[in-house]
């Protein structure tokens, strides 16, 4: 039990000695007012961004909410189903094209969780937002596309992934 007590203690330090609450608290504005930035630019897409500190969360539109006219209407039978499904487009670009990792939720499938590093600095917060205008300025079919093209090179560059059957006689 000392040993932990110690690893608390020193965490603790690090934390005071390295001003990690009040560089989470300044980035945190920061990456809210970006996220706040890539909302006004994308209402179609994005219908919520909210947050405190470095954890902060982006809620994206119901497929329907995404899709002009008839085609939103017609898709909004899908929603239920497909919940999550931009959210999902999204957050797998990001990681694929840019190297962020997102997180997501259980309870809104709809929404994409970003938990920055404590030690985050403005040029990581303004990649990850710049990234993120460039999926974003894709459209719904833009990102269904990109995930759509990784998916076949994936598959189309790998082996099989089932082993050949043994000759037992």
């Amino acid at each position: 039990m000392g040993e932990a007590c110690c690893t608390a203690i020193e965490t603790l330090h690090i934390l005071h000695d390295e001003n990690l609450l009040t560089n989470a608290a300044e980035q945190g504005k920061h990456l809210l007012n970006g996220l706040r930035w890539l909302h006004r630019r994308h209402p179609k897409l994005i219908r919520d961004v909210r947050g405190s500190g470095l954890m902060a969360a982006i809620e994206f539109a119901d497929l329907s909410g995404c899709l002009p006219g008839l085609t939103g209407r017609m898709a909004g039978m899908l929603d239920q189903p497909l919940r999550g499904s931009v959210a999902m487009l999204a957050g797998s670009q990001l990681l694929s094209e840019f190297g962020i990792l997102v997180a997501f939720t259980d309870h809104n499938r709809n929404v994409v969780r970003l938990e920055p590093p404590l030690t985050i600095r403005p040029q990581h917060i303004n990649m990850l937002v710049e990234g993120f205008d460039d999926l974003l300025s894709q459209g719904l079919k833009g990102l269904a596309a990109g995930y759509l093209r990784r998916q076949y090179r994936t598959q189309t560059t790998q082996p099989p992934t089932t082993r050949p059957r043994a000759n037992i006689p």
